[in-house]
């Protein structure tokens, strides 16, 4: 009669100890998905998203999306914001932007804010496909690193400014175009006194 007892009350204790955490694994997988989050929505921008052409406005698209998901709002779907997409539970297929296309964007709102004009947009694309250019040669055996450096330093002299992520400038060191005391280009940037760095020595 004793034992019998004894192997109630452990049989007891132990379920007691697994309820819990049959409780836990439950709650866990009920709370994957953020409740503020509109997963239609986002899945229906999603595929808006896919299938726009235009640059500009598949990165107005992308704007709605981060608020949708309440991630950092910059129209460049980049890892955060896919990482978002795939912690909501959204399976909509999209493919994702390389750097270049996103660079893209990233210039086409500067354009559109008002940072860059349109030309100086274009002179930034050409050099970033020079550079890309350069840099492919390099992977080949036609260039040397140091070769290849001088160049890419030649062709960012003539680049202007390029806005960062907070819309101010950032010099490039080349004719001083919206340099003076700003970013690279700062106090004079690669062109030493003055110089190409188009700011104070």
């Amino acid at each position: 009669m004793k034992n019998l007892l004894l192997a109630t009350a452990l049989v007891t204790a132990l379920i007691g100890l697994a309820a819990p955490a049959i409780s836990d694994s439950h709650s866990g997988s009920e709370t994957t998905t953020p409740a503020s989050i509109d997963m239609a929505a986002v899945a229906t921008l999603l595929t808006t998203w896919e299938a726009a052409t235009d640059v500009l406005a598949k990165a107005e698209i992308a704007k709605e999306i981060q608020a949708a998901l309440g991630v950092k709002v910059d129209g460049l779907i980049g890892r955060r914001t896919i990482l978002a997409i795939k912690t909501a539970g959204i399976s909509t297929e999209f493919t994702k932007p390389t750097r270049a296309e996103n660079g893209k964007a990233k210039l086409a709102l500067a354009v559109s804010d008002g940072t860059l004009t349109q030309e100086q947009a274009n002179v930034i694309s050409d050099g970033q496909v020079t550079i890309k250019e350069i840099q492919d040669k390099v992977k080949a055996g036609d260039l040397t690193k140091n070769e290849a450096k001088t160049q890419i330093s030649a062709v960012r002299d003539t680049m202007p400014t390029k806005p960062d992520r907070n819309g101010a400038g950032v010099g490039n060191g080349g004719k001083g175009d919206k340099g003076g005391k700003g970013g690279k280009g700062g106090k004079g940037g690669k062109g030493g006194k003055g110089g190409k760095g188009g700011g104070k020595p």
